[in-house]
């Protein structure tokens, strides 16, 4: 009987503090997948909290630089689908914000915030490259996750684009995404650093 209470007792602390790590946390629900409907949520969020943006199809002319730590779901591969009709800011500079539709970097880097990007159709329509992940501090931040995603057309004119690039002490998993039309898939830079280690 001890025994049994004890063992009850531990799942009730375990899902207790599992509960209260994300009790705080918020749910913002864009009002549509356009630019001006996520970045509205993106704004209002605070890190920690989850942005969903709806089913839809929409294209997005300017980038989205996101600087803490969030959980961005659409709706799903092929049911939210985001085309970028960005012009580059310097096609031929692989480390240039401007030549990605999503940019991740965080401010703080030393919070090791989570974040996620998950449920997306991201078409650059051969104009751009997709997502940028940063972190040009030495602080490692190790909570990323991109997956399920179908990342498509990513190439430029003057310019080598990439499906995603990680810069910087940026670890994570990018899983269960399907890459298809892209210049490139995945590059990985290291950044700040005087030797290897």
């Amino acid at each position: 009987a001890i025994r049994n209470i004890m063992f009850f007792l531990m799942v009730f602390l375990f899902c207790f503090f599992a509960l209260s790590a994300n009790i705080y946390a918020d749910t913002h629900k864009a009002s549509s997948c356009s630019h001006s409907a996520v970045l509205t949520a993106i704004t209002a969020a605070s890190s920690g909290d989850t942005v969903i943006v709806p089913a839809g199809s929409c294209t997005w002319d300017n980038n989205i630089i996101i600087t803490k730590g969030i959980l961005l779901f659409g709706a799903g591969a092929g049911v939210t689908t985001i085309t970028g009709n960005i012009t580059p800011e310097k096609p031929g500079d692989t480390f240039k914000e401007g030549n990605y539709l999503i940019v991740y970097k965080p401010t703080n880097p030393a919070l090791n915030e989570p974040f996620r990007l998950s449920g997306f159709t991201i078409d650059l329509d051969n104009k751009s490259s997709g997502i940028f992940l940063r972190n040009s501090s030495t602080t490692v931040i190790n909570q990323i996750r991109i997956d399920h995603n179908a990342i498509q057309n990513a190439t430029m004119t003057g310019g080598s684009a990439r499906a995603i690039t990680i810069l910087g002490t940026v670890y994570g998993v990018i899983d269960n995404n399907t890459f298809s039309g892209n210049k490139k898939q995945i590059d990985s830079y290291g950044d700040q650093q005087d030797s290897w280690n």
